[in-house]
C-alpha cells in the first residue's frame, strides 16, 4: 500500500495574492511569486483574525535585474530569483569610511555628512545627499543633493542632481544626468543632462564640455565652457559657446 505524503492546502500571499501549495504543517513560507515572508500560522485564521496586507514596494534586484515586491519595514532581503542579499538600510558616513567590498549598494538612502570621507569603488542609492568627500563612483535611483564644500573622485550618474545656494562641488570626472539645477558652485570635466540644465542666479557650472537636452541661465548665473544642444532622436547636435 502506498504511503500518502503530507497534506497540502492553497494558500494567498497577503502582499500580491499569489496562489501556491503548501504543506499543512508548516509554519511559514515565501511567496513563490513577490518573495514575502508568509506566516503559515495566520493563514489559518478566520478573516477578521487575519492581519492587514503588508506595505510594501516594487524594486529591480541590483544584481539579476528581477522585479521584487519587498515588505517597507524590511531591512535587507534576499532576492528569490538570484539569492543575492539586498541592502533596504540607509548608510550616514561622519569620517573616512570604506567598505569591504568597495561598495555601497542600497536600496535606502546615503548621507556623507561634512568631515566624511567615503574611499571606495561606487556608491548605489535611493538618494544621496554629499556634504563631505566621495572617492567613488555614484549612482543614484532618485535624487543626489550637494550641500557644502564636496567633492567627488568619480562619475555620477542619475535621474536627478541639485547643488544647493552656497554649496560647492568638484567632480574629477564625468556628470551623466537627466535633470540638473544648479544654485551654488558645480565644476567637472564633461556634463549631460539629457533633459533640463537649470543655473539660477546665485549658481556657477564650468566644465570643459557642457551637453544638454534644454538650457535656462537665469540673470546673475554663470556659465562657462562649450556647450552643446542635445537632439533627441538623433546623434547630431548643435554647438552653443558659452
Amino acid at each position: 500500500m502506498q504511503r500518502k505524503g503530507p497534506e497540502k492546502h492553497e494558500i494567498s500571499c497577503p502582499s500580491c495574492g499569489h496562489k501556491q501549495m503548501e504543506y499543512v504543517e508548516a509554519k511559514s513560507t515565501f511567496c513563490q511569486n513577490c518573495g514575502v515572508r508568509i506566516s503559515l500560522e495566520e493563514s489559518h485564521r478566520g478573516p477578521r483574525e487575519r492581519k492587514r496586507k503588508v506595505a510594501s514596494r516594487r524594486v529591480n534586484c541590483l544584481h539579476c535585474q528581477s522585479d521584487l515586491r519587498i515588505p517597507l519595514s524590511a531591512m535587507s532581503w534576499q532576492c528569490n530569483h538570484c539569492s543575492a542579499y539586498l541592502d533596504m538600510t540607509d548608510h550616514v558616513i561622519e569620517r573616512e569610511q570604506s567598505a569591504k567590498s568597495g561598495m555601497i549598494q542600497t536600496y535606502g538612502d546615503v548621507h556623507i555628512k561634512p568631515g566624511g570621507f567615503f574611499n571606495g569603488k561606487k556608491i548605489e542609492a535611493a538618494n544621496i545627499l554629499v556634504e563631505g568627500k566621495c572617492r567613488a563612483n555614484i549612482k543614484v535611483y532618485e535624487t543626489l543633493v550637494i550641500g557644502g564644500k564636496a567633492f567627488v573622485q568619480g562619475d555620477i550618474d542619475g535621474p536627478s542632481i541639485q547643488v544647493k545656494p552656497k554649496a560647492s562641488l568638484r567632480i574629477s570626472k564625468n556628470l551623466r544626468v537627466d535633470c540638473c539645477v544648479v544654485s551654488g558652485q558645480l565644476a567637472a570635466q564633461k556634463v549631460t543632462v539629457q533633459q533640463a540644465l537649470e543655473v539660477t542666479e546665485t549658481g556657477s557650472l564650468t566644465a570643459d564640455l557642457i551637453q544638454f537636452g534644454e538650457l535656462s541661465v537665469k540673470t546673475g548665473g554663470i556659465l562657462k565652457g562649450k556647450g552643446i544642444a542635445l537632439k533627441h532622436q538623433d546623434e547630431s547636435a548643435d554647438e552653443l559657446e558659452v
